[in-house]
This record gives C-alpha cells, structure tokens and sequence, in this order.
C-alpha cells in the first residue's frame, strides 16, 4: 500500500463524503466512513443516486474529484481498513469540504430553494447556483443580503 500515493485520493474521498452527506442525509449512516474511504465513496454514491438527491451542481463537483481518484490504486485494499495516515486525510477532506458545501449547507438547513434564496436576496437561481458551486464569488452587498435572508453573518458564509 502506497500511503503517499493514496493520500490526496482519500483526501477527495473525504471531500465527496461531506459534499453527498450535505445533499444526501442517508449517506451518513455509512459507519466509520474513514475506516474504508473508497468502499465509503462508492457506497455514498451509490445513496446519493438511489435517493435522487443529486443535481447538476453535485454531479460537476462528484466529476471533477473523482479525477483524482485511481480505481486501480484500491483493487486489492477496496475493503480493508487504511492506516491511521489514510483516516486522517479523509477526515481533513472531509471537514475542507468543497466550494458548494458551506452556501448550499446553509440554505438546505433553512429548507428553502435556490429559487426562493435568489427571491429573498434580488437575485436569480443561476446566481445562487454558481455561487454555491464557487463558480463566481457573490460581491460583498450580495454576502450582506445573504448573510440577512439566511440568518448568519457574512463571516459564517464565507469561513
């Protein structure tokens, strides 16, 4: 096992894991996730899908890192538990999260559409859209009317 080679796979693992627990709640009954990173990312996947939580957003992101992702690398370790070096970069992926996860957490917390938070704010869906997935940074008077349509502070949005 190539711990060095591995790491920044498990490292996107653990970035997908809390992207698809964000949008998928079911996903996060896969027990100690970091024990088994890519029986983990398959199966929370796979429960993303089944639930039909995904979206256009989710599958770009789910894209982009699963480039990094060699299935190869993990054929003779699917189901093994990784050593404690592995645990701790899927966890760092984890708690990094990805570009869409703090907006979009924020606002599905508040059970509301990107529809209607574009309402509130003076905005259009697509605006909602790109800035959940960090496509395009909202301006600070959009952070304000943010920050007021969803209850938090600018700080909270952005940390």
């Amino acid at each position: 096992m190539n711990i060095e080679k591995l790491k920044p796979q498990v490292f996107a693992m653990g970035q997908i894991y809390k992207m698809i627990t964000i949008a998928c709640p079911q996903a996060e009954k896969i027990t100690n996730p970091e024990m088994r990173p890519f029986r983990t990312y398959t199966l929370a996947i796979q429960r993303l899908h089944q639930n039909r939580k995904s979206s256009a957003a989710i599958e770009k992101v789910l894209a982009e890192l699963s480039t990094q992702i060699n299935v190869d690398d993990w054929s003779d370790i699917f189901n093994e538990v990784v050593p404690g070096e592995l645990k701790m970069a899927f966890f760092q992926g984890y708690y990094k999260g990805t570009e869409i996860s703090r907006l979009a957490e924020m606002r599905k917390q508040m059970n509301i559409s990107q529809k209607q938070l574009a309402e509130a704010v003076g905005a259009t869906q697509k605006d909602i859209s790109r800035w959940e997935r960090g496509d395009v940074k909202p301006n600070i008077k959009n952070l304000k009317k943010l920050a007021n349509a969803l209850g938090c502070t600018v700080d909270d949005i952005i940390d």
